[in-house]
């Protein structure tokens, strides 16, 4: 009979050297419109909706939805992102309903990474939408809104930075996600 015997323990694992994983910004992009106009489609709106509408509140309604567009520029990349709103508007005549549309606007990630570390990378994209206040002259018929619309893309990828136990490692000169707080209007 065959008499079984432990194995040796395994020996300890070494602590990771105090350092932690961080995402490194590879390529960025920021789009600022305003105004954007939106066209609302008459089935959109009640039928007793009279012209000029106003927007009274407008908000997201979801995440932003893109998908990639082919780049003419080198070691770019360009998205088209989808970014579904809910727009709450006053007709003419003082009433107020809610319209939910999509905005659609493309968007340049430039790239501060050598072309080659860029397919590496993940797509991070955010959006912020508020009523356009401003003069803007009217077109059509009035069944366009203006709104002020503020799209930020990001290409991370994870990146190795070192503790406060290794303060003489240089990492990478890139920089780091989160940059500082997403506030697209300064309020």
């Amino acid at each position: 009979m065959k008499h079984c015997h432990p194995a040796p323990p395994c020996p300890p694992m070494q602590p990771m050297c105090g350092g932690y994983l961080m995402q490194r910004i590879l390529a960025c992009g920021k789009l600022h419109r305003r105004p954007e106009c939106v066209f609302l489609c008459p089935d959109q709106l009640p039928r007793d909706a009279r012209p000029p509408f106003t927007v009274t509140d407008a908000a997201l309604c979801g995440q932003p939805h893109w998908e990639e567009l082919p780049c003419r520029c080198r070691g770019s990349i360009a998205l088209l992102v989808n970014i579904p709103v809910t727009l709450r508007i006053r007709d003419g005549c003082g009433r107020q309903f809610t319209v939910d549309t999509t905005l659609e606007a493309e968007l340049t990630l430039r790239s501060c990474a050598p072309e080659a570390d860029i397919w590496q990378g993940q797509i991070f994209v955010q959006a912020a939408v508020r009523p356009f206040r401003g003069c803007l002259p009217r077109q059509g018929d009035g069944r366009d809104v203006a709104v002020e619309l503020i799209i930020a893309g990001y290409l991370l990828s994870p990146c190795a930075v070192p503790g406060p136990d290794r303060p003489n490692c240089c990492p990478d000169p890139r920089p780091l996600y989160p940059q500082p707080r997403f506030d697209p209007y300064g309020d």
